[in-house]
């Protein structure tokens, strides 16, 4: 005799079982991981994954000792290493070297092939746009661990006109919305820098400044040293703008 289940019945069971078939795989983390679980801190929420991998990276948990002596961030709590883990901001930028592909040149569709094009638009998306994983613990990331990636792909509220969108061309239309957009940002931000004859570094952004009071304000031992470094960083750029001030130059330099 068979049993009819209901479906909203059905469909909380299938998560649970996925919850529970998560928790005894074992961690797999990543770069990637720790980007998509950064949380929704000021200073790292509308970061790139290229600016992210430039000055974040994952350190163990330590006393208060350590953390007087570093900008330490908590990941999203719903991340796996969240407990025993948290993010650290360097004090130079490094480099990032993207391994295990290649960058296809973003050549002018030809006869209707649009290959190159839409994977060249897809990496970059991928690299220079802010994605974050909402919870590790929602209904739309347990049944699809890449949803929150849609947004790459999404036809934008103002695809411009040599760049319209369809199903075949949803990439290249989203990137190129986007980039057009951030480039006012990002031209905003290098004009502040450039005013203070400053680099672009995070170090001289709204955010760190605000992080950098905070931490002078639990910490009171560590108050003259951070009120030397945030001396001068009144007209500050935001993460945003400096982030898209990166983002923009480095996505022209792969065109």
């Amino acid at each position: 005799m068979a049993v009819e289940v209901p479906q909203e019945q059905l469909r909380d069971l299938q998560l649970s079982l996925r919850r529970v078939l998560r928790d005894l795989t074992p961690v797999d983390t990543n770069q990637l991981y720790d980007y998509e679980h950064r949380g929704e801190h000021p200073l790292l929420k509308d970061m790139t994954l290229y600016v992210y991998s430039m000055w974040v990276h994952r350190v163990e948990k330590k006393d208060d000792a350590h953390a007087t002596r570093r900008v330490l961030i908590p990941f999203c709590p719903s991340y796996a290493l969240a407990a025993s883990h948290v993010q650290a901001i360097s004090l130079l930028e490094r480099v990032p070297k993207v391994d295990g592909f290649t960058m296809p040149p973003p050549r002018v569709p030809v006869d209707g092939v649009r290959e190159d094009f839409e994977t060249n638009a897809m990496f970059q998306s991928v690299l220079h746009r802010p994605v974050a994983c909402p919870s590790s613990n929602s209904a739309t990331t347990l049944e699809d661990p890449v949803s929150h990636y849609t947004s790459l792909h999404a036809e934008p509220e103002k695809p411009l006109d040599n760049y319209p969108w369809s199903v075949a061309t949803a990439f290249s239309a989203a990137w190129h919305a986007y980039l057009h957009d951030i480039r006012h940002s990002a031209a905003g931000a290098s004009r502040k820098i450039m005013r203070r004859r400053e680099l672009e570094t995070i170090w001289e952004t709204q955010e760190m400044t605000e992080c950098l009071v905070r931490l002078a304000q639990t910490f009171p031992r560590t108050y003259m040293m951070i009120m030397i470094m945030f001396i001068g960083t009144v007209s500050s750029a935001s993460v945003s703008s400096a982030s898209s001030s990166v983002s923009s130059s480095v996505s022209v330099s792969l065109e």
